[in-house]
């Protein structure tokens, strides 16, 4: 006889929502911010007093990061009305939010540092979105928290703030006059052959010395295949083909990840500001070599974007033994309190 198995019946509970009422909905409108051909929006729901991502007061705000293949086409874009789903692992597709989503509850607030939040990520969720005749919104959120406590969160109303927050370039400080200095600190090529950098400011890894107040260039501009730079008088182009100095911008890397490119001028004089920059948009290299002592003569004939001039001049030994590239910036886009 074969043998028989027995089938059990499983009870399922359904989710019981806990009534929330939402004070706003703002919208930041981020245009395709994971580079995947998606329209990306964050909505925020709650009743926190807030500038923004950040808290002015004490409350909770519900953060919905959601994708869509186009936005509605007006001048201002607005997400398209639908349901958008809860996904976490994996690229976004159409109508769906993506694992950034949570919520964040502020309490204690006494200033804009002086706070204390907490964090929670969902388990499940729909954000569904309808547009009225009128103009006015209908958002209902209805989520599992990681808690497993569920909540139904409404709004009805205009959009109460819409932020475009599309890339635009760099938004912090850009070199707004002529600048001409001496470098006495020369970086070795990266590992790639592809970029070196002059400083003022002396030996960055000197004891007591820092990487902060001083004047730097990092030159995009082939070696010579031996880590060392090319003799010659090299002139900056769109990508540095053919042996030029790549030009030098700011740009989205994908994920919300943006970064400087190319040969640019940077300053930063503390680690809590953004870094003054300048990025070369025209322009020339000159580098020559004493063959007595070895050391070389690097000296800049650069443009900004902005038509300011960069003319720095490094004399002295170059050595050849690798250095990583300059870092990134992740911008916050959802809640301070996310790492």
């Amino acid at each position: 006889m074969g043998n028989v198995l027995s089938k059990k019946k499983v009870k399922t509970t359904a989710l019981v929502y806990k009534d929330e009422e939402s004070r706003f909905f703002d919208v930041d409108y981020w245009g395709d911010y994971a580079s995947l051909g998606y329209q990306n929006f964050v909505i925020r729901l709650g009743d926190c007093p807030h500038d923004g991502i950040n808290p002015r007061g004490n409350g909770k705000i519900y953060s919905f990061s959601i994708h869509c293949k186009t936005s509605d086409g007006t001048v201002e874009p607005m997400p398209l009305p639908g349901t958008y789903t809860y996904y976490i692992d994996g690229d976004p597709t159409d109508m769906t939010m993506d694992g950034q989503c949570e919520l964040d509850v502020y309490s204690n607030y006494k200033s804009e540092t002086n706070y204390v939040g907490e964090g929670m990520k969902f388990n499940q969720a729909t954000l569904t979105i309808t547009k009225n005749a009128d103009g006015t919104y209908t958002v209902v959120a209805k989520i599992q928290l990681q808690n497993d406590e569920c909540v139904a969160v409404t709004y009805n109303g205009a959009c109460s703030k819409y932020r475009d927050k599309t890339f635009k370039g760099y938004e912090g400080p850009n070199l707004d006059h002529d600048i001409e200095f001496t470098c006495d600190y020369a970086t070795p090529y990266d590992l790639d052959g592809l970029c070196f950098e002059i400083m003022d400011g002396g030996y960055p890894y000197a004891e007591g010395a820092s990487w902060y107040k001083r004047n730097r260039i990092m030159i995009f501009l082939n070696d010579d295949g031996h880590g060392m730079p090319r003799i010659g008088t090299f002139p900056v182009t769109e990508n540095g083909a053919n042996g030029t100095v790549a030009r030098g911008y700011y740009k989205v890397m994908g994920a919300g990840v943006y970064g400087q490119v190319g040969t640019c001028y940077q300053y930063l004089d503390n680690p809590g500001v953004y870094a003054t920059f300048g990025f070369v948009n025209s322009g020339s290299i000159t580098i020559s070599k004493d063959e007595t002592t070895g050391h070389y003569t690097i000296a800049t004939d650069f443009v900004t974007d902005k038509g300011k001039s960069i003319k720095a001049t490094y004399s002295g030994p170059f050595l050849s033994n690798g250095k990583t590239a300059p870092k990134k910036q992740r911008v916050e886009r959802v809640s301070p309190l996310a790492k």
